[in-house]
């Protein structure tokens, strides 16, 4: 069960890196021009810039990168900053700053 609740929260926050994080703006900029040409980049675009959609893929990669022990660090990494966000939202708001 623990491992469970350790992946949800990885995922959690991996789809908020790739889909809303400052990080990966360029990422999302860079498909975003290349979607204004091109109908198989529109369909990526939407998917990065959808929390939910990211975290079905993140969901795959996470549980398969649970397998060996890099991932398993991996895991531990994103579910502490996950679980930091919910706290984060939960006592202070929802701020972007």
């Amino acid at each position: 069960m623990i491992d469970l609740v350790m992946l949800a929260l990885a995922d959690y926050r991996l789809s908020l890196i790739v889909s809303k994080d400052k990080i990966s703006e360029g990422l999302r900029a860079q498909i975003g021009r290349k979607a204004s040409g091109s109908r198989q980049w529109q369909f990526v675009a939407e998917l990065v810039n959808c929390p939910y959609c990211v975290g079905v893929w993140g969901a795959l990669f996470l549980t398969m990168a649970s397998k060996v022990r890099p991932g398993k660090a991996l895991i531990n990494v994103l579910a502490v900053a996950g679980l930091q966000d919910i706290l984060h939202s939960l006592l202070w708001g929802d701020d972007e700053d």
